[in-house]
């Protein structure tokens, strides 16, 4: 029996007096909230478990949506980075190959001019120190040991223009060491040429041809000692030099015979000190590319050299002139 019909049935068989009558209100009342509260419970319980197997429903869903688009980024990032990766490889190895043929034609091209030349640097230091150990020596044109120190004077610029010359039809970017090679000749070009170490000096002449050469004519002086067939080029050996000196004389090669005709340090001490400059710069040729070779590694002392020009601005800036050599071994191509 339900709370209303007890009260009912009290009410109606007992005189009840008021307290009585609101305690049985309230108590109504209070079973009434009760009971809602129960069913609302029971409501929002049921609306919850409701929300989480959705929720559950929706996490799932979500998580095999990620796991498949995962799933596809990954493929193709993976297929991208196979592409790449084989770009990759067939550009690095087509470099290497490239890289190959390109060494391989340029040693072909210079590789025995290289030799040649180190050698020929070789001979050159030997001479300019023989002069220099001489208390006074001229050069008679006419005398196998003036026509002997000229060819080696002429024989390094003159292979290292070669050397240019075949590099030109050849990658010397894949060879630091071929790039020395061209910096060694535009280096020679300025010692002869050039201000380096003389610019100062108060009995310099630029207007004749006395104490330095022409760039373009020490280039043009060195090309009729270059024999050339239809698939190769060479430097005269010193036979043919001295044949050619005494078929045609010094003319193809002016203005060598004038500068260099009776020729002593004390008496050109700037020519002198291009002459031992260029000996330096062929010592650090020798030094840089010679070891791998079998060439020795040796120190050349330029100072004594220089000494032996009998000059006082030479010998007041003598340091100054050294520095200067020195720089031409990084000579800017």
């Amino acid at each position: 029996m339900d709370w209303p019909t007890i009260i009912t049935a009290i009410t109606s068989s007992l005189s009840l007096s008021l307290a009585g009558a609101y305690w049985l209100g309230k108590s109504l009342i209070q079973h009434r909230l009760a009971q809602d509260l129960e069913k609302r419970k029971a409501e929002l319980a049921q609306q919850l478990e409701n929300q989480k197997s959705m929720a559950a429903q929706d996490l799932e869903q979500l998580k095999k949506k990620l796991e498949l688009d995962h799933a596809q980024a990954l493929g193709t990032i993976d297929a991208d980075v196979r592409r790449n990766l084989e770009l990759d490889l067939g550009q690095v190895n087509a470099q290497r190959e490239y890289e190959y043929e390109a060494r391989r034609r340029l040693y072909a091209a210079i590789g025995p001019l290289r030799f040649q030349l180190l050698l020929s640097c070789r001979d050159l230091i030997g001479r300019i120190e023989a002069i220099g150990s001489r208390e006074r020596y001229k050069l008679d044109l006419s005398s196998y040991y003036a026509r002997s120190t000229i060819y080696r004077i002429l024989k390094p610029f003159a292979l290292a223009s070669l050397i240019e010359e075949q590099i030109a039809l050849s990658d010397f970017s894949v060879d630091e060491k071929a790039i020395d090679l061209i910096r060694f000749r535009r280096s020679v070009t300025r010692i002869f040429s050039g201000d380096e170490f003389v610019a100062r000096h108060p009995n310099v002449n630029w207007l004749t041809q006395e104490e330095h050469i022409f760039a373009d004519r020490l280039s043009a002086s060195v090309q009729p000692m270059i024999r050339r067939d239809s698939s190769n080029a060479r430097v005269m050996r010193f036979e043919e030099f001295n044949s050619l000196i005494n078929s045609q004389g010094w003319h193809d090669l002016a203005p060598i015979d004038h500068i260099f005709c009776e020729f002593e340090a004390s008496s050109k001490p700037i020519l002198w000190a291009r002459l031992v400059a260029y000996a330096y710069l062929c010592n650090s040729l020798i030094n840089s590319q010679g070891s791998a070779l079998g060439f020795e590694l040796e120190t050349l002392n330029v100072e004594p050299l220089l000494s032996r020009a009998n000059d006082l601005f030479i010998s007041e800036n003598i340091s100054q002139i050294i520095s200067e050599f020195v720089k031409m071994e990084n000579k800017r191509l």
